[in-house]
């Protein structure tokens, strides 16, 4: 038998399709357990979120998603393995009641080379050290958004008006008392970012954080985390006050939330940075190049010359 005969052989046979159809399963399993990663992942979630953007058009700073993207990676694979497994239906059979053993070894570690595969991916893929710090869009990015006026209490129970702001740069975001997943992180990654400005730049900046959980987070816990997590006084606004009021305020900012199953309050991870005007200039996101443009777009707003007052 000539080589061209066991090509034949082998693409008529039922090691051909099971490969592919093999191939096929484990990278949408893999795929859909992108989804699932949590934020708490480090380096894997960075990976992952990063896939999703570029495969599923997600947006890290709302977390929404575009989901014609995710059926079209997810099903429209699963499709194509259903058609092969039609047209290869005779040999298949036949593997299934003769060769079972074989079967499945060929399945298993078809299986086993592409998440090995799909494990190196992260490491090949790996940016340049610095990517990061040269990445930065500035303009590309910016937006301007009038910010919302609001009064809520802040940590030291005192009435906080977001009007108080204007002529500063204000970073905005979101968390709550008993968060202990994303919220940690948004808080020392915005504190880092601040912690890496001068003295003098820090001056010019203020960091308001909005309660998700109003009906909890009671001025005394806000003082509690502030003091966990050493945030400032001087610069750290951590607010709360009724949820209606809250709730309406979290709204006008994109803020998205919602309860799981378990009661755990999900929500997008999103920092508003805005400018000396008031308007929202940048909306970022957690992870480390998002820290990283931060830094820089406090930077370039700091250095932005102060609105001409009347």
């Amino acid at each position: 038998m000539d080589t061209l005969d066991r090509i034949r052989e082998f693409i008529s046979g039922w090691r051909f399709p099971i490969i592919l159809i093999s191939m096929i399963g484990s990278t949408v399993l893999l795929m859909g357990a992108v989804l699932l990663i949590p934020s708490s992942a480090g380096p894997a979630y960075a990976f992952a979120e990063d896939f999703k953007v570029l495969c599923f058009g997600y947006d890290p700073a709302s977390g929404s998603m575009e989901w014609a993207y995710v059926w079209m990676f997810l099903v429209q694979p699963l499709i194509l393995a259903g058609l092969m497994a039609l047209v290869w239906r005779d040999p298949l059979t036949r593997a299934v009641s003769e060769s079972r053993a074989a079967l499945l070894k060929t399945v298993a570690g078809t299986g086993c080379f592409v998440v090995v595969l799909a494990a190196m991916v992260p490491f090949i893929l790996q940016p340049d050290p610095g990517f990061a710090s040269e990445s930065f869009p500035g303009e590309r990015i910016r937006t301007s958004v009038p910010s919302a006026a609001f009064q809520l209490t802040n940590q030291h129970d005192q009435s906080f008006e977001m009007a108080s702001t204007r002529g500063q740069i204000v970073v905005l975001t979101a968390v709550y008392a008993t968060c202990g997943d994303t919220c940690p992180q948004i808080l020392q990654q915005v504190k880092r970012a601040v912690g890496a400005l001068s003295s003098e730049e820090q001056e010019q900046v203020t960091v308001v954080t909005l309660s998700l959980d109003p009906e909890t987070d009671t001025p005394a816990m806000l003082t509690m985390i502030a003091e966990q997590h050493g945030l400032s006084s001087d610069v750290f606004q951590l607010l709360t006050g009724a949820p209606e009021k809250v709730d309406r305020i979290l709204d006008d900012y994109g803020f998205r939330r919602w309860r799981n199953e378990r009661g755990i309050i999900e929500h997008a991870n999103l920092i508003h940075v805005i400018d000396r005007e008031g308007l929202i200039a940048y909306r970022l996101a957690l992870g480390d190049v998002q820290a990283v443009w931060l830094e820089e777009a406090m930077k370039q707003l700091i250095a932005e010359p102060a609105p001409v007052t009347e």
